[in-house]
């Protein structure tokens, strides 16, 4: 379990201890708990059995310690799941939305029996949801904008939480496999997109099964949704899906440009590859459609052996 998953865990009790209506001392102390793991520099699991240790990080007292051990030696958290036995289902959904508050959620899901984003929307719709206290109609419009944003937007996540999330991949494969050559952020993330479906990484290593055995063990894998020779793919906790293919050194290049492209940018340089009697694939560049593979040491090389100028990965839209 990585600090995301842990720091999420923690502000998810924040959440449902502030709709219950429980002491604001005890909601704060999970609030601030979980901004402090998020903003640590080296994960806990490494240092859970260090009370002292974990004694020293700000907002961690007694409970908290105690609490966050349990989590992490378990995989579960007690009152997180007591909280959600004695909250109505939806409520840690609906404050997922700018302008509803824990006890407006808690509200609309014992008052309205609203669990669902689709449901806020019918009720603010028909103007039902105006009857909960502090609901002007100026502020159902505004909430019902955020919703419908978020329903054309499905599982996406903003760059900056994929880019963190990310990061602490990184840092704890490397760890694993500390032989691996290179780990690229690759897909949207690299090319810098708002918002993020998935976290791809692009893995240069000798060795892909080693790899791959390292990646589908990480602290935060909830379910293996893939696991093959040189690929594969996870989802964490909060259904965030991680995916990782290893190349050897030779097929860097070509793999790192197929895996930054969208879709689009991927077909059309497909397409160019095929008139060059060129292949572009997930896997590197190659000679037609046999598997000799062409070794470049760089992005730029592959665009030059195309035939184009480089095209930095923010444009590869």
């Amino acid at each position: 379990m990585d600090n995301l998953s842990i720091s999420k865990v923690f502000a998810d009790v924040a959440v449902l201890m502030q709709a219950k209506g429980e002491n604001a001392f005890k909601v704060r102390a999970y609030s601030r708990a979980s901004g402090a793991i998020e903003n640590l520099l080296f994960q806990i699991t490494d240092v859970v059995d260090d009370a002292e240790r974990l004694g020293l990080i700000p907002r961690f007292g007694r409970a908290i310690i105690e609490k966050t051990q349990e989590l992490v030696r378990t995989g579960r958290l007690g009152l997180l799941d007591r909280l959600n036995e004695e909250v109505p289902a939806g409520v840690l959904e609906l404050t997922q939305i700018p302008g509803i508050g824990p006890k407006t959620a808690m509200a609309a899901a014992t008052d309205l029996g609203i669990s669902s984003f689709e449901q806020l929307a019918a009720s603010i719709e028909s103007g039902e949801f105006e009857v909960l206290p502090r609901i002007s109609t100026k502020l159902s419009k505004a909430i019902l904008r955020h919703i419908m944003m978020r329903l054309d937007n499905g599982n996406r996540v903003g760059l900056g939480r994929a880019t963190q999330a990310a990061a602490q991949i990184i840092q704890e494969l490397q760890g694993r496999c500390p032989d691996v050559e290179h780990l690229e952020v690759v897909g949207s993330i690299r090319r810098g997109s708002e918002l993020v479906g998935d976290i791809n990484i692009l893995a240069q290593s000798e060795d892909a099964s080693s790899v791959i055995d390292a990646f589908t063990t990480l602290s935060n894998c909830r379910e293996v949704v893939v696991h093959e020779d040189s690929t594969a793919r996870f989802s964490d906790r909060t259904g965030l899906e991680f995916s990782i293919d290893v190349v050897p050194a030779a097929a860097f290049a070509g793999a790192l440009v197929h895996s930054t492209g969208s879709v689009a940018h991927v077909t059309a340089l497909e397409q160019i590859a095929l008139e060059a009697g060129l292949s572009i694939r997930s896997n590197g560049l190659f000679i037609g459609e046999t598997a000799e593979l062409v070794s470049l040491r760089s992005e730029k090389e592959v665009y030059e052996r195309l035939g184009l100028n480089f095209i930095p990965a923010e444009m590869r839209e």
